[in-house]
C-alpha cells in the first residue's frame, strides 16, 4: 500500500514496505526523507529520465532516490550521506556535479 505525504508543495509516495525494508536496512524512514524537500539548500541531482538524488537536510543530511512522474515524486530509498556526499552539500567541492555556481 503507498502512503501519499504532501510536503513544500509536493505530492510524495512510497510504499509501505519497502519504507520498512529501507528503515531496518538504513536507519532511515521515508517520513524522515520527505523532509529535505523542506530544506531550501537541497542539492537534487537528474540520473536518467525520471530518477533523482536529492542530498538534503532533515535530522541529518540524507541521501535518497526517487522518481517523478505527473507531478508525484516517489520515494525509492533512503540513507545518511558518506562524508564526501556531506561535503557536497556543504559546499566544500565545488568540481563535483550539480556544484556548477
Amino acid at each position: 500500500m503507498d502512503v501519499e505525504f504532501e510536503i513544500a508543495g509536493r505530492l510524495v509516495v512510497w510504499d509501505e514496505n519497502k519504507a520498512e525494508i529501507n528503515k531496518l536496512k538504513h536507519r532511515v524512514s521515508f517520513e524522515t526523507a520527505a523532509r529535505i524537500f523542506l530544506d531550501e539548500n537541497f542539492c537534487e541531482y537528474h540520473l536518467d529520465e525520471d530518477s533523482y538524488e536529492i542530498i538534503g537536510k532533515s535530522e541529518e543530511i540524507i541521501v535518497a532516490l526517487f522518481t517523478e512522474r505527473q507531478k508525484i515524486s516517489q520515494l525509492i530509498s533512503a540513507r545518511r550521506a558518506n562524508k564526501l556526499e556531506e561535503a557536497q552539500y556543504y559546499g566544500q567541492y565545488s568540481d563535483l556535479p550539480g556544484n556548477e555556481n
